[in-house]
């Protein structure tokens, strides 16, 4: 009876520390790194907003901004600045931002002035953009 009281008890304990995880991946990403893999979102469940009134393509992420500001005029855009909360950097937010907005600016069928570095190296690492500009 002890032993399965023993199991049991591992068994819940397990249990706690796997939704632990889940629930705070930043936590354990140290020790268990591939979980971030798993509790990220995926680009798909941002959406854009092309917030004219304030300039910029928005994704909303819980209750931060990340943000590409633009210029338009004569059928032209001009990305200037991407920004993205810190504490999302590195974890794909703004290559899936600028992707996003790259797809929408075909879509509209305007041409390009990638005046925003981070911007301008993502089109250098994905040449099928080029064409927009």
């Amino acid at each position: 009876m002890s032993l399965m009281l023993v199991r049991f008890f591992n068994l819940i304990t397990w249990k706690f520390r796997i939704v632990s995880m889940i629930s705070f991946p930043e936590k354990f990403s140290s020790t268990f790194p591939w979980l971030i893999c798993f509790t990220q979102k995926n680009e798909m469940d941002y959406s854009l907003i092309d917030n004219t009134e304030k300039k910029q393509y928005e994704f909303h992420i819980d209750s931060d901004l990340a943000r590409i500001e633009y210029i338009k005029a004569q059928g032209k855009i001009f990305l200037t600045h991407t920004e993205v909360p810190v504490k999302f950097e590195g974890k794909g937010i703004g290559s899936a931002l600028v992707r996003q907005v790259l797809d929408d600016i075909r879509q509209k069928g305007l041409t390009l002035v990638p005046l925003c570095p981070f911007v301008s190296a993502y089109i250098n690492r994905h040449p099928e953009y080029n064409t927009l500009i």
